[in-house]
C-alpha cells in the first residue's frame, strides 16, 4: 500500500497490512500531515511502515510486529542522513506497541519536537540472525537535520529484550525521560546524547 499525497493523509482503524514488502509506504509532499490510528502492521518482508514527510506525523494505537526490517521508520526528504535533509517535523507516538521486528522496532529521524507516550518496544532483532543495522528498541535523532532544534520527551515506556540498545536518543535540546522501564537489552539500556552543538540537558525521573 503506497499512497502519495501533497495534503493531509489519515488512516484510522486499518486492518493488518501484510504483503510482499512494506506494509505501508507514505511519501507525503511538504504540506502533508500524517496520522495513523488503530493500525496493525505485522509480518511484512520489509518495514511495517515507512513514512516520509517534512510536516507532522502522529501514531496512535499502532502495532508493528515481526516485520523483516523496521517496525516503523520515519524519515524526511530525501531520506539520506548524510546530506542532512529536512526531517519529519513534530513526531508524536501514543499508546503503541512494537514487538520482534528484525531491525529497529521504531526509528525516528525528525526535524522538530518528538513526543513518545505509553510505548511498548520489545524483542527487536530477536526474530532472525543479526546481519543488518543495529536493532534498537527505540531510536530518535532530531539533531542533524536543520537549525530547527526541539526537545525530545518520552513519558511512560517499556523497553525490554532488544538485541542492541533499548533507547538511543540524539538531540541538541533537552531530553526528558520519565516512567521508563528498560531491562534485558543487549547493550546500553538507555543512551541519551545531547553533547552536539546546541543547548539543553537530560532529565530522567521515575514518574
Amino acid at each position: 500500500f503506497s499512497p502519495g499525497n501533497r495534503g493531509s493523509i489519515s488512516h484510522q482503524d486499518y486492518p493488518d497490512l501484510p504483503d510482499n514488502g512494506y506494509g505501508l509506504v507514505m511519501y507525503a509532499g511538504s504540506p502533508a500531515i500524517v496520522l495513523l490510528e488503530n493500525v496493525s502492521l505485522n509480518g511484512n518482508d520489509s518495514d511495517g511502515a515507512f513514512l516520509r514527510t517534512t510536516k507532522g506525523i502522529t501514531l496512535n494505537m499502532v502495532t508493528a510486529s515481526l516485520n523483516d526490517l523496521f517496525g516503523v521508520r520515519i524519515e524526511g526528504f530525501p531520506g539520506n542522513v548524510d546530506n542532512r535533509a529536512v526531517g519529519a517535523k513534530n513526531v508524536t507516538v501514543l499508546n503503541s506497541t512494537f514487538d520482534g521486528n528484525y531491525e529497529a522496532n521504531l526509528s525516528i529521524r525528525a526535524n522538530g519536537l518528538v513526543t513518545i507516550r505509553k510505548l511498548t518496544s520489545i524483542n527487536a532483532g530477536r526474530s532472525g540472525p543479526f546481519n543488518g543495522p543495529l536493532p534498537y528498541g527505540l531510536y530518535i535523532n532530531n539533531a542533524y537535520f536543520s537549525s530547527y532544534q526541539q526537545p525530545v520527551n518520552i513519558q511512560g515506556a517499556v523497553i525490554s529484550n532488544n538485541y542492541y540498545k533499548g533507547v538511543y536518543v540524539i538531540s541538541k535540546r533537552t531530553i526528558t525521560v520519565a516512567g521508563i522501564v528498560s531491562v534485558g537489552n543487549g547493550a546500553n539500556w538507555m543512551y541519551l546524547k545531547n553533547d552536539e552543538e546546541g543547548s539543553g540537558g537530560v532529565n530522567v525521573s521515575s514518574l
